[in-house]
């Protein structure tokens, strides 16, 4: 049953032209493992994959599995805010001088990606909120030796 699920989905992939566009890139790198300072503690992430696009900028693609329908995409996408801003965080710390840093969900059923694209300046931001936010978690539960 699991091999039959996994022939019909490369069977799909390789119909898709979505999946070839994200397939094809030129440069790219697969299970990518970062992680950035933040004041005294770490963000980390591992980005299923990251890919240069048609302009040489690092980008982020991250495998959906969710089974949902083109009309489910955009609630679907917005479930995972904070996991594309952490991402997009953590490529910024890789890769300081782009201009933007997008990164996408490609959700195999519908065959579609959900997509945001992050300035410098609004990752500085985010990076300032999850700073005083882990500061407030620290200060509210204390860790005892």
């Amino acid at each position: 049953e699991i091999r039959a699920l996994i022939h019909t989905l490369e069977q799909r992939l390789n119909a898709s032209e979505t999946a070839q566009g994200i397939l094809n890139a030129a440069e790219y790198k697969n299970e990518v493992s970062a992680r950035m300072r933040l004041g005294d503690d770490y963000l980390t992430g591992t980005f299923d994959r990251m890919q240069k696009d048609a302009r040489g900028q690092w980008e982020i693609i991250d495998y959906k599995t969710n089974r949902i329908n083109a009309e489910q995409l955009q609630a679907a996408g917005a479930h995972y805010h904070v996991q594309m801003e952490v991402y997009a965080l953590l490529l910024s710390a890789l890769f300081p001088g782009q201009s933007a840093y997008r990164v996408s969900l490609y959700f195999l059923e519908p065959d579609r990606l959900y997509s945001r694209s992050y300035t410098p300046g609004q990752l500085e931001e985010q990076r300032r909120f999850y700073a005083a936010t882990i500061r407030d978690i620290k200060a509210r539960f204390p860790l005892v030796d």
